[in-house]
């Protein structure tokens, strides 16, 4: 049975590398930075905490071709992305335009 989260079956459509990114951004996200959101959001201010976890967790590099990334399918960074949404759209946001602004200029 299908989850309601995944009623379109986006994993069929995943490679094995690609589901576990997928289920790794999914777990972090859940674990490290939702439970520490909503003080942010109560203050709106900026979660630099997050720069660093980010930065360790090397997933940037999906959004580059190489000799700079992995050059991950446009599909695997949009899932990325909407994992990071499903807990706080702001940092899907934040994720997004960091992509989209540094590493697509590489």
């Amino acid at each position: 049975m299908l989850s309601s989260y995944d009623y379109l079956d986006f994993d069929s459509l995943l490679s094995v590398e690609e589901a576990a990114l997928r289920k790794e951004v999914r777990t972090f996200m859940e674990n490290e930075i939702g439970p520490k959101m909503p003080q942010y959001v109560e203050t709106a201010t900026f979660p630099e905490f997050t720069l660093e976890l980010f930065k360790q967790k090397g997933w940037m590099k999906h959004f580059a071709d190489a000799p700079y990334g992995t050059g991950s399918r446009m599909m695997m960074q949009g899932l990325m992305v909407m994992e990071m949404g499903r807990i706080d759209a702001s940092i899907g946001t934040f994720f997004t335009v960091q992509a989209c602004l540094a590493i697509y200029t590489l």
